[in-house]
């Protein structure tokens, strides 16, 4: 019996009560502006209640429950699916069941199983475990999924399998330290199926992007520079490519991926640190390396970041000013990229004549703002390039593995062209300026 709404006395200890974490972006703002207004408050009782309450149904209540539910299903299913039997068995319905019609508990025309199936069963067990923070039992329970989703041609729920695999890993302590193998062997090769059966199979893009985001943000958390940086930014432009996000969803991720190259110098600078304390403790000295070879990357995109966010009209400015100020870290002391033919002094010439054409408006003006910033930057967009060739390569990909097995891994198309092409055009622009 939890006892609220205890009389608030003049003497009485009150808890501001904080706003809903969930609220939506629209009432944020409308808890911001209404400043003026008194913040709920709550009695010191009913709020320390309300903890105890909340902190006793969760420790003796929904965490033991989900431990016996763990121990059940592993008994009864897992077990005797991880045993030398079960794997017969499994293999035997892989290569002698009929093609017409699937032996298992998928049904086809719902394209579900039903709640009481094993395989269900399964994935409720799994899931618990990833809850409890089971990684590594969660990780060996979706892949034991994967086979009998493979078998069954259930490929949605083939691709959430593969994405929860690479989830587990990547939280589990394997994970922290995750070896170029280790990232190019397990999770890349899950990364490219599961999106795969995501976009082509399943016709769901939007699951594709919450994987693809999800596991580039797990890989910055690593302590594994190159995962880190190539790592996720690869994954990241995965999606530009599929064009799984529109204008502003595209500043945003290559901002991300300018982000990713910035965690190169971070991650290495702290393993340098801790290999050098732990030298210091056993009696020997190591030289820290303090130079960071992703900061021309990291201004790089950034820099295509702020070409995004300025053709999408002027009241993106401040997202152009902002992009502009990190890459001038890096290129302000370079003179080439100050120059008016450059794009930085495109940029930074677009983000002043505007400002100053806010504070004297002039009656010739027409054009639309996206028009006009448009018109000022005439460069073309080389990850439509990247973007067309991607197209081409995934057609390729689609048609060679729609007869195959699932074991196939389609190859990610290439994104040289991306990369090749911009720096090229930086190149000339200094080359031009070094001359003159």
């Amino acid at each position: 019996m939890v006892r609220i709404n205890r009389s608030k006395t003049d003497g009485a200890t009150v808890v501001d009560h904080p706003p809903s974490q969930w609220a939506k972006y629209e009432d944020k703002d409308e808890f911001e502006g209404a400043s003026e207004a008194p913040a709920p408050q709550l009695h010191a009782e009913d709020h320390e209640s309300l903890r105890n309450m909340v902190r006793e149904l969760v420790v003796q209540s929904v965490i033991p429950f989900m431990e016996r539910c763990i121990n059940t299903w592993n008994d009864q299913i897992a077990s005797s699916r991880r045993s030398l039997t079960g794997r017969f068995f499994g293999a035997s319905r892989k290569y002698f069941s009929s093609s017409a019609k699937s032996s298992g508990n998928y049904n086809s025309t719902t394209l579900t199983y039903s709640a009481l199936s094993p395989e269900a069963q399964l994935r409720k067990l799994a899931d618990f475990a990833f809850m409890l923070r089971d990684y590594k039992f969660a990780f060996s329970t979706y892949e034991l999924l994967k086979r009998d989703f493979q078998t069954d041609k259930a490929w949605g729920y083939l691709a959430g399998a593969q994405e929860m695999c690479a989830v587990s890993y990547l939280l589990s302590p394997d994970g922290l330290s995750l070896s170029v193998k280790s990232r190019t062997d397990i999770i890349e090769s899950m990364l490219e199926l599961a999106t795969y059966s995501y976009i082509s199979r399943s016709g769901m893009p939007t699951y594709a992007l919450r994987c693809i985001l999800m596991c580039a943000e797990l890989m910055c958390t690593t302590r594994s520079p190159t995962a880190a940086s190539e790592g996720s930014a690869r994954w990241i432009l995965k999606a530009l490519n599929e064009k799984l996000v529109g204008s502003l969803g595209s500043a945003i991720l290559l901002e991300r991926v300018s982000n990713c190259y910035s965690c190169h110098s971070v991650i290495s600078h702290a393993n340098y640190a801790d290999s050098a304390s732990k030298a210091a403790a056993n009696g020997n000295q190591t030289t820290v390396g303090t130079k960071n070879a992703r900061d021309r990357k990291a201004a790089f995109w950034m820099l295509l970041a702020a070409r995004e966010w300025a053709g999408s009209g002027e009241e993106r400015l401040p997202e152009v000013s902002d992009c502009i100020a990190v890459s001038q870290e890096t290129y302000g002391e370079m003179a080439w990229a100050q120059t008016d033919s450059a794009l930085l002094g495109k940029l930074k010439n677009v983000v002043e004549s505007k400002r100053g054409g806010a504070e004297e408006p002039s009656e010739k003006q027409e054009e639309s703002g996206a028009d006009r910033l448009a018109a000022a930057l005439p460069i073309t967009d080389t990850r439509e390039t990247a973007t067309e060739t991607s197209s081409r390569d995934d057609k390729d990909i689609t048609a060679t593995l729609v007869n195959t097995e699932v074991d196939a891994k389609p190859a990610l198309p290439d994104h040289s062209e991306t990369l090749t092409t911009a720096a090229a055009e930086l190149k000339l622009d200094g080359a031009e300026s070094s001359s003159n």
